[in-house]
């Protein structure tokens, strides 16, 4: 909203009342700005995350030698060993289904933080399953 007020007010030249009233065409200009923007991050696949299994390709998560129930022990470890902020955000959207902006009304930081702290909590995942896959496996298992 601050960032259309600001628009705005530089294009007031732009306003001719001959066309029509101030409020249709700030409802026009706002209109068609936010639209542009949503086109934007859309192209920019700002709103897309990528499913949690995809991210751990090549790792002991996707490898067929792990049982389950051995992978999500390992997953609840792992989970473990992050930063609360970054646990509950992967909680919330992998588990819960909830998006980035509904992460951040439900939390009350912002949807930048949101993301954030998905990813820095998803790349500390996808070191410790690569660590976890590196490590020599004994005969037995």
């Amino acid at each position: 909203m601050q960032q259309i007020f600001l628009d705005v007010f530089r294009s007031i030249h732009q306003f001719d009342p001959e066309k029509g009233t101030f409020k249709t065409w700030l409802l026009m200009f706002t209109y068609h700005r936010t639209f542009n923007s949503r086109r934007s991050q859309i192209a920019n696949r700002f709103f897309d995350t990528d499913p949690l299994e995809e991210g751990f390709a090549g790792s002991s998560l996707a490898d067929k030698r792990c049982s389950t129930t051995e992978n999500s022990i390992l997953v609840a470890q792992v989970l473990k060993s992050l930063q609360p902020r970054q646990r509950r955000t992967i909680e919330l959207i992998y588990y819960e289904g909830l998006t980035a902006e509904e992460v951040s009304s439900k939390t009350g930081e912002s949807v930048r933080v949101v993301r954030h702290n998905l990813y820095r909590g998803l790349d500390k995942l996808r070191k410790a399953f690569r660590t976890e896959a590196s490590k020599p496996r004994s005969k037995g298992e």
